[in-house]
């Protein structure tokens, strides 16, 4: 009833029919409610579950109600427990109410009691509630007067050592208005204690009956209104900005906090955060308030620096010249655009407002062919930042070249910054060529795989070879040799182009120049060895040319073979033939 948390129900009954029923119409009035449909069963679920009230059928075979509630009662203290009988019945229903149970109904033969078991169930409920804070506010006031007991009788005992004479001659009367004296003493020196302002408040005349010296209010300027001690005027607080805690405490006989600004004694403003609590008379009415103030003057004024200071980042984030993607990462792998910068719209061409809630891979064309989508969610396994120096992003109306930077965020997001590199591809591309050109005319060789001829064996059958080379002269030289060797080949220049061939061919082998463009090939070996395990086909084996160094291979690196250059097409074909024949 009080709790955050719906109320849940067990409901044991061997009719499932009716329980069918039963559950239908507590679910229907906010409950949760599970069935157990005979004593065995409900046992069992009580004592695995955690119920908050109990609704027992008493005619079931095997255990009846009654031997169910006697066993949970003889376990533990019983929740709010309803016992339905038929009629008849109410001598078992009044044992029931011995053992525990809250209360009982009985059930008829039209189900009329569906329309009576929630108000019944209700007021078990409310009773439990009352009871609840019965228990509480007993257990509180008898430490309270266990306490003042102690302290009084030690004070008693110290009085009667020293003045026992005077305590016989001035009677009763003057020993209770002692006692009266000393109490109001103690809440005195405990008042005095706090550090900050502390008020009784009486609620029809808003006269401050009793303050402490950090209200700033002495005793001779008591009797005096709160609204004129704290802000100088002449009539109660009413508006929206200063609500009256009296007034709400009053209409409501509930605690309350509100937010006044408050002046001090020298009239400057002070933010405060203001604490009352009823105090009722013997006919429940509230006649006096207790308020206590916190002076929230420098945290407010710490939030209000927090909110500038987040705002200027959202300006700086804006407008910073590269492109940035905010995603929120959601268990097991799904990573959901909740902002971006004006740049990387513009990178883009996306509108933010149509992507947001999209997923990563809908938004950024093959992200996991080039790894992209992989790589961001092991930085959010690791919090590692993740960099690739080149990856596509191609629409139908922009294809561009970014890199890349991704970063984990608190919070479960991920930040994604980028930059165009596109121009940059374009002027190296060009470089390239011009270098191939020149050294074309100068009649350097533009072969390095290529040093002679040998003679593989012709016996194999027709291999693919998926060639990654950047060099085009070299790339369409090295393909003309696989072919008048009975080879079938394809060629590739970049990581991206590899990756896609992989996915959507069978390939016998891959040969990649440890040279490439902003990567190497060892890199490359790694990137297609992530890509095959992440989409589950089998990686075709590695070999990598090199111009020096060690010829090891590293087949958890993804390299199964290392070549030195130079070596021939024919040799190359021996090589890998002799490769594939390996178990």
């Amino acid at each position: 009833m009080h709790n955050k948390q719906p109320i849940r129900i067990l409901c044991i009954e061997d009719d499932p029919a009716t329980g069918r029923l039963l559950q239908k119409r507590l679910t229907a009035a906010g409950y949760v409610v599970d069935l157990a449909h005979d004593g065995e069963m409900g046992l069992a679920a009580y004592r695995s579950g955690s119920y908050d009230v109990l609704c027992v059928d008493h005619n079931m075979p095997g255990l009846t109600g009654l031997e169910v509630v006697k066993a949970l009662s003889e376990e533990c203290a019983l929740p709010p427990t309803i016992m339905v009988t038929g009629a008849g019945d109410e001598s078992v229903a009044v044992e029931a109410m011995k053992l525990g149970a809250s209360d009982y109904i009985i059930k008829d033969t039209e189900n009329r009691y569906f329309d009576l078991i929630t108000s019944v169930i209700q007021g078990a409920l409310e009773r439990q509630h009352l009871l609840e804070q019965k228990q509480q506010a007993e257990l509180a006031l008898r430490k309270a007067h266990d306490e003042l007991e102690i302290r009084v009788r030690e004070r008693t005992a110290e009085l009667a050592r020293t003045n026992e004479e005077l305590r016989l001659e001035i009677g009763r009367r003057k020993g209770a208005e002692e006692e009266i004296r000393k109490q109001n003493e103690f809440l005195e020196s405990v008042l005095e204690s706090l550090t900050h302002p502390f008020y009784v408040i009486d609620v029809d005349t808003y006269v401050v009956v009793m303050a402490n010296t950090a209200s700033g209010i002495s005793r001779s300027g008591l009797p005096s209104t709160c609204y004129a001690v704290t802000h100088r005027r002449d009539e109660p607080c009413d508006s929206v900005e200063h609500p009256c805690p009296v007034e709400e405490v009053k209409e409501s006989k509930k605690p309350v906090v509100v937010e006044h600004i408050h002046l001090d004694e020298k009239g400057d403003p002070l933010v405060v955060e203001i604490h009352a609590y009823p105090i009722f008379d013997s006919r429940g009415n509230v006649t006096r308030v207790i308020e206590y103030t916190l002076d929230i003057t420098a945290r407010k004024a710490a939030e209000n620096n927090l909110r500038e200071l987040l705002e200027t980042s959202s300006n700086i984030v804006q407008n910073i010249p590269s492109g940035l993607l905010i995603y929120q990462y959601q268990a097991p792998g799904e990573l959901f655009l909740v902002n971006a910068n004006r740049e990387a719209t513009r990178l883009t061409g996306m509108q933010v407002d149509s992507w947001r809630g999209q997923e990563f891979d809908e938004m950024w064309p093959n992200a996991r062919m080039q790894g992209l989508t992989q790589a961001l969610l092991r930085t959010m396994a690791t919090g590692e930042t993740f960099s690739m120096e080149e990856a596509v992003f191609k629409t139908d109306e922009i294809e561009r070249f970014f890199r890349l930077r991704a970063f984990s965020m608190p919070g479960d997001l991920l930040g994604l910054w980028f930059e165009d590199v596109t121009e940059l591809k374009q002027i190296q591309g060009r470089i390239r060529r011009d270098t191939t050109e020149n050294r074309a005319v100068a009649g350097e060789t533009t072969e390095p795989l290529i040093a002679g001829v040998g003679q593989p064996d012709s016996k194999e059958e027709m291999l693919r070879f998926l060639l990654i080379v950047d060099v085009e002269p070299v790339a369409g030289i090295v393909q003309k040799r696989l072919n008048k060797l009975g080879q079938s080949s394809t060629v590739v220049s970049s990581v991206n182009e590899a990756m896609k061939a992989v996915l959507e061919g069978e390939f016998s082998v891959i040969v990649c120049d440890l040279s490439q463009p902003e990567t190497n090939g060892w890199k490359i070996a790694g990137t297609i060895r992530d890509l095959c395990g992440e989409m589950g086909v089998a990686k075709p084996p590695f070999v990598l040319i090199i111009e020096s160094g060690t010829s090891e291979a590293r087949p958890e690196a993804g390299v199964d073979l290392v070549v030195k250059k130079p070596i021939d097409v024919s040799r190359l074909l021996q090589v890998v033939q002799q490769l594939l024949r390996q178990p």
